[in-house]
């Protein structure tokens, strides 16, 4: 009997058949079938084809009963598996702490962390990657996180490692090329606003150690009053947030690198708001009936989250009236304002804790105290008011 066609593709002849694989349930709340179309040499190879599809979605079903991971949203899996596995890995905390907040920003909510694990393939890792607008640094730091992740599952025989064959587009790759580079700075009118406005409360001596030496948040938040002695300020450490057992907490680390263990000076200026900080501090450490030696502590004592020193800004720039900015924008800052005062690259890299930067680091220079003093009281005047002798 001859065989029967009823339609073609690319010059060749098939037959087609339609048929439910399953339901889903539509943006109005109903139960949808899901169809897929089979075709085949003929009407019985089409057929063939269908039911072999459907003794692998019940092999995959089996498997999912075996395996509970496998039936959980991604998110819920990769959840758990930070909080239990990654956190105790043995990378540095800045790197654990990059590729956890890029996963929460950017990809813990979106719909493809929200499929099944087992529905979610290469392919859709791969045109998320594709059509997202974060920038290449982002999508890195996602994608090492995942790898990571699916290395996991497939040691421990959960699935396999669907995100092996994924690449990260390279779509700033010009910008590099033409030495592009975005850099956050604060205006000067901006950011004096900023502090003026911050006046009376602990968060002003924060912004203005920030701007006038480059410290990251997470230096800042570790700081105890031991470590500014007279002009001259210490940075060994820095805070970390982890989670253990649902509950989140900051504990202290190491710094980012060995380079980030540096001595700044601080102008007069920054001393004297210094001292302003401490008797603000020392008032609140009164009526709140605590005690601390943590320069920027929370009201109860303990060192703060970085995420609550950046709402309370956020708001505070929204009450204002100025343009909102990260908190590293003011480390871009200081650094942006040491070129404009004239000082050399070579002094900046050594005040901002950088390691070196390719085979420009051979040429990087120490820098002395009277250097360091030098620089910081250069760039005083462009966050703070200076009153002439």
């Amino acid at each position: 009997m001859a065989k029967v066609y009823n339609c073609e593709r690319n010059g060749k002849e098939y037959y087609r058949i339609n048929r439910k694989v399953g339901e889903k349930v539509n943006s109005e709340g109903k139960v949808v079938p899901i169809k897929k179309v089979f075709y085949g040499d003929g009407k019985k190879d089409a057929e063939d084809k269908f039911k072999a599809y459907m003794e692998q979605l019940k092999l995959q079903e089996e498997e999912s009963k075996l395996v509970p991971e496998l039936n959980k949203p991604l998110y819920q899996v990769i959840d758990h598996w930070i909080e239990v596995f990654f956190n105790n890995c043995d990378l540095a905390e800045s790197t654990k702490e990059l590729y956890v907040n890029n996963y929460k920003l950017h990809f813990r909510d979106t719909e493809l962390a929200s499929r099944r694990l087992a529905d979610v393939t290469a392919l859709m890792i791969q045109e998320f990657y594709n059509n997202s607008d974060l920038k290449n640094s982002n999508l890195k730091a996602i994608n090492k996180l995942l790898i990571r992740f699916y290395n996991y599952c497939e040691l421990n025989a959960i699935c396999s490692n669907v995100v092996r064959p994924v690449k990260v587009p390279k779509k700033d790759t010009a910008d590099k090329l033409h030495g592009v580079h975005e850099i956050d700075v604060w205006d000067d009118a901006d950011l004096k606003k900023v502090i003026n406005a911050l006046s009376g409360t602990t968060l002003r001596f924060l912004v203005v150690l920030a701007v006038n030496s480059g410290a990251r948040i997470s230096e800042l938040l570790a700081l105890t009053y031991s470590d500014i002695d007279g002009n001259k300020l210490t940075i060994n450490k820095q805070t970390t947030e982890v989670a253990y057992g649902g509950k989140s907490g900051v504990r202290l680390s190491d710094t980012k690198t060995a380079c980030s263990n540096r001595v700044l000076y601080l102008s007069d200026e920054v001393v004297k708001e210094f001292e302003k900080h401490r008797k603000i501090h020392r008032q609140e450490m009164i009526d709140n009936k605590y005690m601390t030696n943590i320069i920027f502590s929370s009201s109860t004592g303990n060192y703060r989250f970085k995420s609550e020193v950046t709402r309370s800004l956020k708001r505070l720039y929204k009450r204002i009236g100025v343009p909102q900015h990260t908190f590293h924008s003011f480390r871009h800052t200081f650094g942006t304002n040491l070129s404009r005062a004239g000082v050399p690259i070579e002094r900046t890299s050594k005040l901002m804790g950088h390691s070196g930067v390719d085979v420009t680091s051979q040429y990087y220079i120490n820098i002395g105290q009277a250097e360091k003093l030098d620089a910081v009281e250069k760039i005083v005047r462009f966050s703070l008011e200076r009153k002439e002798a």
